[in-house]
Parts: C-alpha cells; sequence; structure tokens
C-alpha cells in the first residue's frame, strides 16, 4: 500500500499514474478495506480511460472494482462493470481478460440467485476455456468445479458429481494428488455423493 501511494507521487513520464491507483487498490482489497478499494479502482479507471492506457489494465480494474461492489453487497452495479470489462476486453483482443470477466460474472449471477443464467455462463466459460487452454489446464479444471458448484446450489447433485469427477483428473495430473484443490474436489464429490443418496432414499 505504501509503496503505490509513494508512486502516485512520480512525474507523469516515469509513472503511469492508473497503475499505481489499480495497485492500491488491490492491497486494500486484500485487506476487506472494500469501500477505499472502491475509490482506488475508480480512481485507476478514470485516468486510464483519459491516458493512453491498455486495455488489460482498464478491463483488470473493472472486474476488479466489480469484485469489490460484490463483497459490499452491490450485486448489480457488479454485474454491469463485469459486462463493461467483457466489452473492454473483447473490443482490444484481450482474450485472457475477457475469459477471466466472464467467469467473474458467472459468479456475480450466482450470488443474485440467478442460477439458470449462472449456469450458462459457466458452461460458456468452459467452452472458452477449453479452447484456449485445453483440457489439462487448471483454469479448466476450476471452471468445471464451478459449474457443479452452481449444480449443488440448484440441488442437482447427481449432475454436479458428473462435472467433480470431470475435473479431478485435471487436478491431479496438474497440481498432484495432494494439493489443497485436489482435497477439496474429492471431498466436494462425497457431499455430492451424499446428498444424490440422500435425495433418491427420500423419493422411496
Amino acid at each position: 500500500e505504501g509503496h503505490a501511494r509513494r508512486a502516485l507521487t512520480l512525474p507523469p513520464e516515469q509513472a503511469r499514474l492508473s497503475g499505481p491507483w489499480g495497485a492500491l487498490g488491490e492491497a486494500l482489497q486484500e485487506q476487506g478495506r472494500y469501500d477505499e478499494a472502491a475509490e482506488a479502482f475508480q480512481n485507476a479507471i478514470a485516468l486510464n480511460e483519459t491516458e493512453a492506457g491498455g486495455a488489460n489494465d482498464l478491463s483488470n480494474w473493472l472486474n476488479l472494482l466489480a469484485i469489490v461492489r460484490g463483497h459490499q453487497g452491490l450485486y448489480v452495479e457488479g454485474e454491469e462493470l463485469f459486462h463493461r470489462a467483457i466489452a473492454v476486453a473483447e473490443a482490444n483482443g484481450a482474450d485472457e481478460a475477457r475469459r477471466v470477466a466472464a467467469a467473474n460474472l458467472a459468479w456475480n449471477l450466482h450470488q443474485q440467485r440467478r442460477h439458470v443464467e449462472a449456469e450458462a455462463a459457466l458452461r460458456r466459460t468452459i467452452v472458452d476455456i477449453r479452447a484456449a487452454e485445453g483440457e489439462n489446464a487448471v483454469n479448466y479444471g476450476a471452471s468445471v468445479t464451478n459449474l457443479a458448484g452452481e449444480l449443488q446450489a440448484q440441488g442437482r447433485h447427481s449432475e454436479a458429481l458428473v462435472e467433480f469427477r470431470r475435473a479431478l483428473p485435471v487436478f491431479e495430473r496438474a497440481l498432484g494428488r495432494h494439493h489443497p484443490q485436489t482435497a477439496w474436489t474429492i471431498n466436494a464429490m462425497a457431499r455430492s455423493v451424499a446428498e444424490a443418496e440422500s435425495m433418491e432414499a427420500a423419493e422411496l
């Protein structure tokens, strides 16, 4: 945080002012100081839009501000910011930034309990990441587990189990069997099995 504030005192030819504001926003966000983080990100966005700033940076600041708005419970505003981040990234060919914002938009919709839209967004994200990074990428596995979690939230535990089983080999290959993400996925699979069996028993 202190480093970012010192960077703001540098002359314009030595430092793009939007960057230090964005770095400050990230530091404040990590500390849970969301009101201050939002202000810092807003400054970064405003400066980036008036400078010859990079599209990746602008999309990133919009994405991070949207996440902060979610922590503040301002999901509708966050949704609008995610859409802006996606649009900026698409207009400038920033594919990775677009994928990140699209994945976070799905999280936002989930938090709003708009489950049908969240599921559709997650399925699009999975297709996108698979095309860009392949099925062995950790990001692919993470997106599949996010879909599984969304299906769990809808009470569709058997379908969630299928997705967890699809994600588990990705984490085992990329991260190892003892990695926390792998262990979490195994535990989530067990919960899905238990929930599915419980639902089946209740229907008898």
